[in-house]
């Protein structure tokens, strides 16, 4: 993806995404091992944070967005 910087240069633009084939549970294993701070709610079982009426815990049939 491309877009114009400053001074109407075009900049190409590479996002990379390390933790997309990760399983959950080793996301939050690297979380804690380099001791990165995370939202207190997520360990009352809040998978997923947003906005104060939409943040709610999800159901246990429920993909983990849905919460």
């Amino acid at each position: 993806t491309s877009f114009e910087g400053l001074g109407a240069a075009i900049i190409s633009l590479v996002k990379g995404k390390p933790v997309a084939n990760l399983v959950t549970k080793a996301i939050w294993h690297f979380l804690h091992t380099i001791c990165v701070p995370v939202n207190s709610l997520h360990a009352q079982v809040h998978v997923s944070t947003g906005c104060v009426p939409c943040t709610r815990p999800g159901l246990p049939w429920q993909h983990e967005k849905e919460g």
